[in-house]
Order: structure tokens, then C-alpha cells, then sequence
């Protein structure tokens, strides 16, 4: 629950802006992030996923494509937790902040 009002009160707050462009393109880290993010941004965006099924966020290594997908995501949802500090340096890669 900690996790879904931050993220619901984003969405929210980005909704004019999606009413004047395309859908928010939204990125998450893995399966349970995107699954949650899915479910609260409705059709509001699209949401896709970095971690593919078949890998767990803790063995993770980026390919180049992924570090397209960040460079190309207006927002990045992750855990928070210290799940996912290696997406800092994909972030990194993507030149984004």
C-alpha cells in the first residue's frame, strides 16, 4: 500500500498532460512492479518491463536495448528498496537523471 498512493497520486498528477499528448510511456524493473504500475495506470500509459520473466531482478545485467527503453521512458517505476540499485547505472547510460 505504501508503494500503490505514491504511484496512483503520479499517474494522477500526469493525466492533463496525457490529455494534450500520446500515453505516458512508463517503465518498470520487474514482473511485480509492472503488474502493480499496470493496474493503476490503467489505460492512462503504456507500461512495459525491463527484467524479462525468465530473470530475476538480482542477477540482472543490461543488454543495449535496454538502455534504449530507459532512455526512451518518461517515467521508471522501480521497487525502492535497495532491490534495484544497479538500474543507476542504466539510468546513467540512458543520460537521464
Amino acid at each position: 500500500m505504501r508503494i500503490c498512493l505514491p504511484l496512483a497520486a503520479l499517474v494522477l498528477w500526469l493525466l492533463p498532460v496525457l490529455e494534450c499528448h500520446a500515453k505516458l510511456a512508463i517503465l518498470t524493473t520487474f514482473a511485480p512492479v509492472h503488474c502493480l504500475t499496470s493496474n493503476v495506470a490503467g489505460d492512462a500509459a503504456d507500461v512495459s518491463v525491463l527484467v524479462p520473466p525468465n530473470a530475476g531482478p538480482h542477477d540482472y545485467s543490461f543488454s543495449p536495448a535496454d538502455i534504449q527503453k530507459i532512455a526512451k521512458a518518461d517515467v521508471l517505476v522501480m521497487n525502492g528498496a535497495g532491490l534495484e540499485n544497479w538500474i543507476k547505472r542504466g539510468i546513467k547510460g540512458a543520460g537521464k537523471k
